[in-house]
């Protein structure tokens, strides 16, 4: 069952992941976007790993928020991503995100252009941390830190965490 699910979840990440012969059309946002707070880490610097489920609580008892997938786009995007579009067309690396579904109740669907962000070296390159948007019943959408993807894993994972506050 699991290896039927990642192969879903491979074949929902890839549409979209040719060369793109039109235009990129930015997102024009239509909410304000709240302060994404630094990757929460432990006394000792580390990061602190848990899943989807205890992230969300986790920033709540900092009076906080785990950010949704489309603000996590958008904080990529303010670091040097294509970031959210009107449209994929072919563009190498573009995905369409689709039933992401907020804690708010709304579905949505995007797409998306990870490409520009900046390789950021170091201890956090490798590490997803978790958006609160899921897809289905025991998925949930993340941000790869090092290269400011969006993707999508099982909500019982173990990642980091980055709360946002609303400005």
């Amino acid at each position: 069952m699991k290896k039927y699910l990642f192969v879903l979840m491979g074949l929902f990440l890839s549409l979209g992941s040719q060369a793109y012969e039109g235009p990129i059309i930015p997102e024009i946002p239509d909410r304000p976007m709240p302060l994404i707070l630094d990757v929460e880490r432990y006394r000792n610097g580390k990061p602190i790993i848990m899943n989807q489920v205890e992230a969300i609580r986790y920033c709540a008892g900092k009076g906080a928020r785990l950010p949704s997938a489309r603000e996590l786009a958008r904080f990529a995007h303010s670091l040097g991503s294509v970031g959210i579009v009107t449209e994929c067309g072919t563009y190498p690396k573009c995905r369409k995100l689709i039933n992401i579904r907020n804690l708010d109740g709304s579905v949505e669907e995007f797409y998306f252009i990870a490409s520009g962000f900046p390789l950021r070296p170091g201890n956090l390159s490798p590490m997803w941390t978790w958006s609160s948007s899921m897809w289905g019943n025991s998925s949930g959408f993340d941000f790869k830190e090092g290269t400011g993807e969006i993707g999508l894993d099982w909500d019982g994972a173990n990642k980091g965490v980055r709360c946002a506050v609303d400005r």
